[in-house]
């Protein structure tokens, strides 16, 4: 080969005269876990690497299990590795897979909590609470500036009941509700009646079975007494057009009596006149006879 330098001196150097006394040696992998290597005397020697390496290797053992790493070394006196953290907001769990993965609805952390506890609600299931005001539609509680407000809402409110108060003209008017078998329209009297016993109104709940909070406040159901109350509207309205119609027919019989009345005082009218005139009559008469 020719090695030319920087300053352009070109040397020859002969490589057949250099590797003249060059030794021929063969190392080959045999496929099986040996090799063999064959020296420049062309003697073979068979090398098992297997059982070479056997006698001399380490053993070491890295896995993942249940959300714990564990390695094992080669004295088997390491303990395991948690991954996963045992704090309760924690959000990283075991898949399915044995795999870890992040729990994404246990990242958002809501104001709400279970009834009855202090944990976090994260299903939309369970019973909740929260001891804050609640505005809905409304970042200012509507502007009242009530303390003891705790919901405000902009908007209409729908809510369910499972009873309607058209049970009242049902029983009215068929003598019987099937909307609400244990109901029965009162007559005044009856209820007059049942307020002095009772001290309240029929179908309004009593003072004595409401709650009271942790402040001593009644506790109500406004969808129950929402249909109460539209119970007495009905009842009220009902009695009235009763009453109405009395009041017309005891007017009908008043203009009837006046009528009579008034007949009578023309009749009596009649009678005066008749009578004044048959006295004066007899005044004429008498002086006739004294004539």
């Amino acid at each position: 080969i020719t090695y030319t330098d920087e300053d352009g001196i070109a040397t020859t150097i002969d490589i057949n005269s250099i590797v003249d006394d060059e030794t021929v040696t063969n190392l080959v992998d045999n496929g099986d876990g040996t090799i063999t290597y064959t020296n420049e005397e062309g003697i073979a020697q068979t090398v098992d690497m297997a059982s070479i390496i056997a006698a001399n290797e380490t053993n070491t053992i890295l896995a993942l299990t249940d959300g714990e790493l564990i390695y094992t070394n080669e004295g088997n006196d390491n303990p395991n590795i948690p991954l996963i953290s045992t704090d309760a907001d924690n959000a990283i769990t075991v898949g399915t897979d044995g795999s870890l993965f992040t729990d994404t609805s246990a990242l958002t952390v809501e104001p709400w909590l279970v009834q009855g506890t202090t944990d976090k609600a994260t299903e939309n299931d369970q019973d909740i609470y929260q001891m804050g005001k609640v505005g809905i539609g409304t970042d200012d509680m509507l502007g009242t500036e009530n303390p003891d407000v705790a919901l405000a809402v902009n908007g209409a409110i729908l809510t369910t009941s499972a009873i309607y108060a058209d049970y009242v003209f049902e029983d009215y008017f068929e003598g019987f509700s099937e909307l609400n078998k244990d109901y029965t329209f009162k007559s005044l009297k009856e209820v007059e009646d049942f307020i002095n016993r009772n001290r309240h109104l029929p179908g309004i709940t009593k003072i004595d079975a409401l709650c009271k909070n942790q402040k001593g406040e009644y506790v109500i159901n406004p969808s129950e007494l929402s249909v109460q109350l539209l119970e007495k509207v009905e009842e009220l309205y009902l009695h009235t057009i009763e009453q109405q119609k009395a009041l017309e027919g005891k007017d009908r019989e008043i203009k009837r009596l006046r009528q009579r009345q008034e007949d009578k005082d023309h009749e009596i009218e009649r009678l005066q006149q008749q009578q004044e005139a048959m006295e004066e009559r007899l005044s004429r008469l008498e002086k006739l006879f004294k004539e």
